[in-house]
Formats: C-alpha cells, structure tokens, sequence
C-alpha cells in the first residue's frame, strides 16, 4: 500500500480538480468533494501527513484505511492541549474532513462510515501569537539537524530570517548580504507569497550562521544553499512537527512558530536599539515577513497581544 504519504497523496489525489471552478462546485453543492488548487493540495497533504505520522505514533497505524474517529477525537484533543491555536486546530481539522473523502473516493473507508471529524467547530478568529522560546527553538534545530544536517540548516535560516520555510528552501547565495546582515528576495524563483519582492533583515546575532551558509553554497554550481528542494520544504515541516511533540515542547507550532520567533526578536530590536515607535515597528515586522495588514502580528508579536490588552 505504500509509506502514509504516498496514502495520503494517492487519496487527496482523487479529489484534484486543478482548473476547474469552484464557484459553480459550490452552486451545485460538490464543492467539499473536490480540491481546486495546488498550493490547497499541498497543504492538505503535509498537514494529513502529519496527522497520519501521530497515528503511527500513538497506535501503529499503518494504513490509512485503519484510522478511526477515536483517533482523530485524540489528535485534535493533543494539539489543543500543546496550546495550538484554535486556527492551526481548525485547518486540520477541515484537512482530516477532505482526506476523509479522499478515502472514500478511493474505496480505502465505506461511504455509509461515521465521518473521522465529529462535533468539532472552530473559530479561526481566535489567533493566538505562539513563538517558541530561544531555548525550545535551539532544542527543536538541534533535533532536526540530527534527523538531517539539511532539516537544521534550512530551520537556522529560518530562525535567523523569518523566511518562510519554502521561501528558506530556494534561496540562493547571493541573495545574502556580503555582511550577512539582510536577504534580499527579489527576482524569479524566490517562491515569495504572491511572488512579491521583499528585504529580510538578519539581527546581528544571527548573521554569523547566515554568513556560513553563504560562504559555504558560492561555489555551489546552482548558487543554491539546499538540494533536493522540491521534497525539501514539506519534509521539514514533518520533521518539525514530530520532533516537537516528542521533545516535549509545548508552546509553538512546527517551523511557523521559529518565524514567529524572529519577528518578535526583530520587534524588540527595533524598538531598543532601532529607536522605532512602535507602529514604526510593527510596520517594518510586517513588510520583513512578507505580509501587507499590520493585523496578522496578532498571531506573531506577543508584545503586540500585551500591549493591546
């Protein structure tokens, strides 16, 4: 049958529906049967490759036919308890319910079975701002650099930058600085969200790991820091998310959360040292993730959450 990811894909699979339109899917109510674009598709395979890793865990579950209701109930009960906000648990949650049609598409559970996600209702209103700490996110890179020496760099890069992890992924060396000191994302292949350009700033702190990575990846013949990238972004995330649970960390969130990291170490830093205002700030924190609306520091900053309150 194959490891759960190829489970996982094999199934979401049967659903692709790439070019097709959603609207008239939702007229015609087969809109939940279907999966119309391919970063969705994406997203929905590394977040139920996650949840069938956590079955695997915890009962040994091998195939994706043998998940039950229980173990979906268990699952959305221990990211709540590892304080997951109620967003991260709802897209889950709605990623367990396309999976759960996937599997019946493809004959692996009966139709007439009881649905894996029951009386569950979230609110992705709610957003809660989950960092790691320094410590926990050392502890987390040490780990992945275990697992793989690639895993720890591309979460180092990460940390040091706030870079998405595919964003982390496909950089090249001379994107850096000389100085190590910012990022520059702009031009083709930067896989920037919406393809926007934009400048990371590196804390001094940081730029010593950056400076090695691009010392090291010059002369690489691509330019590129990582290989193998196509793969690359989604296992990390993987790894990350395992590796978090079993070290016990409980505040935080797979590699999101070293992004959320950064951009609370970077608003501390301009505010001390850069002698920004805070809304000076928040701004530059904004532009530095890649984002345009100053309210999603709400799920990034907690000084923002204190100061609101």
């Amino acid at each position: 049958m194959g490891s759960l990811k190829s489970q996982v894909t094999y199934s979401l699979n049967a659903l692709q529906a790439f070019g097709h339109s959603r609207r008239q899917a939702l007229a015609n109510g087969t809109a939940t049967d279907k999966i119309f674009g391919i970063r969705t598709m994406q997203q929905y395979c590394e977040l139920n490759v996650t949840f069938a890793e956590w079955c695997c865990d915890h009962f040994g579950t091998r195939r994706l036919a043998d998940i039950t209701t229980d173990m979906t109930a268990g699952f959305i009960a221990d990211l709540q308890a590892r304080g997951r906000s109620p967003a991260t648990v709802a897209a889950y949650a709605s990623a367990i319910k396309k999976l759960d049609v996937g599997l019946r598409a493809v004959g692996w559970r009966r139709r007439k079975a009881e649905p894996l996600v029951q009386d569950f209702h979230g609110r992705r209103a709610d957003i809660v701002a989950d960092p790691y700490t320094p410590d926990d996110a050392q502890r987390l890179i040490a780990a992945l650099a275990d697992a793989d020496a690639q895993y720890g760099q591309v979460a180092r890069l990460e940390c040091a930058s706030g870079l998405r992890v595919s964003e982390a992924v496909h950089v090249q060396a001379r994107w850096i600085a000389a100085d190590g000191s910012q990022i520059a994302l702009t031009g083709p292949g930067t896989h920037t969200k919406g393809g926007r350009p934009r400048v990371a700033a590196v804390l001094p702190q940081h730029r010593p790991v950056v400076l090695a990575l691009r010392e090291q990846r010059l002369t690489n013949p691509d330019g590129h820091l990582f290989q193998n990238r196509q793969s690359l972004t989604g296992a990390v995330k993987r790894a990350a998310s395992r590796l978090a649970v079993k070290l016990g960390i409980e505040v935080g969130d797979g590699t999101h959360s070293l992004r959320k990291l950064y951009a609370n170490e970077l608003y501390s830093h301009l505010l001390t040292t850069g002698g920004l205002s805070p809304e000076e700030a928040r701004r530059a924190v904004t532009h530095a993730l890649g984002h345009s609306r100053l309210d999603v520091l709400k799920a990034y900053l907690v000084e923002n959450q204190s100061e609101e309150e």
